[in-house]
């Protein structure tokens, strides 16, 4: 059963409203967030060693503003599955964001099958609608 773990670039509030959603889904999976697991605030290479494999990251931080090792960078080094939200998603509101992640779920549940530590894109193809890619 896949396990998406939300970092702290997504509201607690938003992040259990996705959890209470996907739970009609027929597929089951849990969905956790940051806080959930105990993880607020706590440096990237350090939560990051605890949860392994286990999970598949949902994020759009790129640790820019304090600096060391960007998390995709560390989350590819400790083979960690992540999908990393654009510079375009990213600034949409938590609602937008939620609803791209609703209207792909599909998509976001086939990655568990998929190689340990890839990693995936979350962005817009148009205005409207938004696609899941492979990062090569």
């Amino acid at each position: 059963m896949p396990k998406f773990l939300f970092d702290e670039c997504f509201g607690h509030k938003v992040v259990t409203a996705i959890s209470n959603l996907v739970k009609f889904h027929k597929s089951p999976c849990e969905v956790f967030h940051m806080k959930d697991l105990g993880y607020l605030g706590i440096a990237d290479g350090i939560w990051t060693s605890q949860i392994g494999q286990e999970y598949i990251l949902i994020t759009s931080d790129r640790a820019r503003k304090n600096g060391g090792d960007k998390l995709p960078v560390i989350c590819k080094n400790k083979k960690i599955t992540t999908v990393l939200l654009s510079k375009a998603m990213h600034n949409q509101n938590q609602f937008y964001k939620a609803s791209a992640i609703i209207s792909l779920w599909d998509k976001f549940l086939t990655i568990e099958s998929q190689p340990v530590g890839d990693q995936y894109i979350l962005k817009y193809s148009d205005k409207r609608n938004a696609q899941l890619i492979k990062k090569m």
